[in-house]
């Protein structure tokens, strides 16, 4: 059989992406350790804090709470509880079959919204996997979360771009600002959006889970929440927000400063800014449905990366959404897909075997943050009119 049948081959190719697939999960069980005591990956910190919410009820009294504690809100430690029942290699081993399980509810998220317009080929579905492939399974390495956030988002804004299953839409939205605080910013655009249904949904979701949490936390509940609330929502764990690390747009904006010797900016000009502008965009397309309705959700999902106070390049996982609409647009091709491959080079630069200075040099210019924004002006862009002179024209054609 010739090399060229063989790669189309759909058992062949379906034995590669399992078999990727499967090292990708043995890899990252691997680099989880043996024991909650050690930092292994970001799932042996979540493993640590699940157990922790099992025996003591307190999340965050971990063994490395004081080199990486754990920041998320006490509902995701809750929700891991049953894992903390398993050894810890085990535990990370279901925890990466969990995170297949999200990439493909991601692809096929992704897919649609890719055959809902005629293309040429398969282009940009390869483009999305090109893009994507090295944030994907950097998440995958790290043991993380971001890509259950990242379906769970996309699933929302999906879901009222159609018009239905809202209740689904407002508990994955729950889930997702209860989980990763960042989803939050979203709330404008649905605002805007009129979609009531929804957002009733999902502050009903997210009331209904964070009691039940609260609850679960027990007699020191209130302690506990204050503390957190101090040093991760008012401290913000004393990160430098200008490290080169940090591609948000505030970290991006950090950096400038320095550079020109400021110092200092108030996120909260940047996020109110942020949140007039989704406000709009949803106003905007308010009655709008099909591909208009994906384009402004897509580019209210890439300011959920772009607009955070901190984003590091594995949250890029959040593009996944604004990449897929970015390429099945019709319009503005070619700027989409030169955007889509300016993050196809950062990510893909992020791997080891790149030199490391190269690497540093790509997130200290904000390359990750530029090539986030070109996609999502790219979406901002309105779909292109035929000319006025070829509409006449059809008109004078038509036979009365």
């Amino acid at each position: 059989m010739p090399a060229s049948a063989l790669t189309r081959s759909p058992l062949i190719r379906q034995v590669c992406v399992w078999g990727g697939a499967l090292a990708l999960c043995s890899v990252s069980a691997a680099r989880s350790g043996v024991t909650p005591e050690a930092y292994g990956n970001d799932f042996t910190v979540f493993y640590a804090a699940a157990r922790q919410a099992m025996l003591t009820g307190n999340p965050y009294d971990i063994a490395m709470r004081a080199a990486t504690p754990y920041l998320y809100p006490p509902l995701f430690a809750q929700l891991l509880a049953p894992l903390a029942l398993l050894p810890l290699p085990v535990a990370a081993g279901a925890w990466a079959v969990g995170n297949v399980v999200a990439t493909l509810w991601l692809w096929r998220m992704a897919r649609q919204v890719l055959d809902s317009e005629p293309h040429r080929g398969e282009a940009p579905a390869w483009l999305w996997r090109l893009a994507l492939a090295p944030i994907l399974g950097g998440n995958f390495l790290l043991g993380q979360v971001n890509l259950w956030i990242a379906a769970a988002v996309a699933f929302a804004l999906l879901a009222d771009a159609e018009r239905r299953r809202s209740a689904l839409g407002g508990l994955a939205l729950a889930l997702a600002t209860s989980v990763k605080l960042s989803p939050i910013l979203l709330l404008p655009y649905f605002i805007g959006r009129r979609a009531w249904r929804l957002l009733a949904w999902h502050a009903a979701w997210t009331l209904l889970l964070n009691w039940l949490s609260f609850a679960l936390l027990g007699a020191s509940r209130r302690p506990i929440i204050q503390s957190w609330c101090q040093e991760i929502i008012i401290q913000g764990w004393r990160f430098d927000f200008a490290t080169p690390s940090n591609q948000s747009l505030y970290g991006a904006l950090l950096r400038a400063r320095q550079w020109l010797g400021g110092s200092g900016l108030p996120y909260w000009l940047l996020a109110l800014l942020g949140a007039a502008w989704l406000f709009y965009a949803g106003h905007r397309a308010r009655r709008a449905v099909g591909s208009a309705a994906r384009q402004a959700a897509a580019a209210a999902n890439a300011w959920c990366v772009l607009g955070a106070k901190l984003s590091w390049v594995a949250h890029f996982a959040l593009l996944a959404l604004p990449v897929a609409v970015a390429l099945s647009a019709q319009a503005h091709r070619r700027l989409a897909r030169a955007s889509v491959l300016a993050l196809a080079v950062c990510a893909w630069s992020s791997f080891q075997i790149v030199p490391e200075r190269l690497r540093a040099q790509v997130e200290a210019w904000s390359l990750f943050t530029g090539a986030g924004l070109a996609i999502m002006l790219t979406l901002l862009q309105p779909p292109r009119q035929p000319p006025k002179s070829d509409a006449r024209d059809g008109e004078a054609e038509r036979p009365c």
